[in-house]
């Protein structure tokens, strides 16, 4: 209680409560505040909580050991500010390496720190330090290039364990992969074939296989909220690379270079769609209908392009109705698309298909109107 009262004193923006999850030692803990308690106030909780945690701590300290076990970054650790830094960046490639090995490294340092929180200042402690500063290092350095979504704020447990540990790699900040591995410019939103050509040229094959699964997956994201037939094409050419090397079809050497392959037809196909003289939108609806062989093999392109155009005009009017009526708004465009496909002798076998795709792809786009209208 004494320690949790320190913490909040230090760090003021903390609200009052437990400074750490106190992760596999909830009822031990009970067990000494009730003690405690009941023995009006005397006794030694406090040492109670460290004598349950140094155990656990040693134990996933030894898991983590045996983790990283043949590879040697203590030697790296020992050498200059460039030598930390690469035991930092090959350590991210040999945990990626390894069989589920992200999410298992993630989940062994989160468990370590939150013990060595709770085994301070234990003289067991010690020799725990520098190698949780590495693991650490590298999970941060894990999570700044390859988590999805926003990461949670550090809280002041978490400030508390960097303030005590020794800081093995010295650095301000989080490190950057790319930056170590002389990629200081890349932006790894854009599937530039400058990128992709330094990117493949990195020695440490599975961060460069992590960095373009994560890059793929996040443009195909994008694309399906332009695009629903296209982006449906790059996650089917994705999804069947990615089975391939899970089955062990092909090997690390392979998959990066299809991957590669994936992400330039990618650019491609978003460059041949400007080049059509089409809007984003209008390239949207125009794949949308000739998503149908019999289709293509009727009408002509020139053709497929009015269609699309119409279809964006018509959204375009229709943008300001209500969407919480969605039923009697996707009826009223069900309507105007048949219209559309009649009008110009798009396949009556092929009609139903295209018009719930194109329905799709018009809610996409009113929704997407709408969002830009608010902000």
């Amino acid at each position: 209680m004494q320690a949790i009262a320190r913490v909040n004193r230090v760090f003021g923006d903390k609200p009052g409560g437990v400074v750490v999850d106190y992760l596999g030692i909830a009822d031990q803990l009970r067990d000494a505040i009730q003690t405690y308690t009941q023995a009006g106030g005397e006794g030694h909780p406090v040492e109670r909580i460290q004598e349950e945690a140094v155990p656990l701590m040693q134990r996933h300290a030894d898991e983590l050991a045996s983790f990283f076990q043949g590879f040697d970054y203590a030697t790296l650790l020992r050498g200059n500010h460039a030598d930390q830094l690469r035991a930092v960046i090959e350590g991210a490639n040999y945990v990626l390496g390894q069989e589920n090995g992200r999410k298992r490294f993630m989940e062994m340092v989160a468990l370590l720190s939150k013990s060595f929180a709770l085994a301070v200042p234990r003289p067991e402690t010690h020799c725990v330090r520098d190698q949780l500063s590495f693991y650490q290092n590298v999970r941060a350095s894990i999570r700044k290039r390859l988590d999805d979504g926003p990461r949670k704020k550090s809280g002041a447990a978490a400030s508390a364990v960097r303030q005590v540990i020794s800081g093995a790699v010295r650095v301000d900040g989080v490190i950057d992969l790319f930056e170590v591995a002389g990629l200081p410019e890349a932006n790894v939103g854009a599937l530039s074939d400058e990128f992709l050509d330094r990117l493949a040229a990195l020695p440490q094959r599975n961060l460069v296989l992590e960095t373009l699964k994560k890059l793929l997956s996040d443009q195909i994201k994008s694309r399906e909220q332009i695009n629903i037939v296209q982006s449906r094409t790059f996650r089917e050419s994705l999804g069947a690379v990615l089975a391939r090397y899970s089955n062990r079809a092909i090997s690390t050497a392979q998959v990066i270079e299809e991957l590669i392959g994936v992400a330039k037809t990618i650019t491609n196909a978003i460059e041949e769609g400007r080049a059509t003289g089409l809007t984003e939108e209008e390239v949207a609806f125009y794949q949308a209908l000739a998503n149908n062989q019999s289709a293509r093999d009727v009408l002509q392109d020139d053709t497929l392009r009015m269609i699309a155009r119409e279809l964006v005009e018509s959204i375009k009017r229709k943008a300001t109705l209500d969407w919480t009526q969605r039923d009697a708004v996707r009826a009223d465009m069900r309507r105007t698309v048949r219209r559309l496909l009649t009008k110009y002798g798009y396949p009556p076998d092929a009609q139903e298909a295209a018009t719930q795709l194109v329905i799709l792809q018009a809610e996409l786009m009113a929704e997407n109107r709408s969002q830009s209208t608010l902000y």
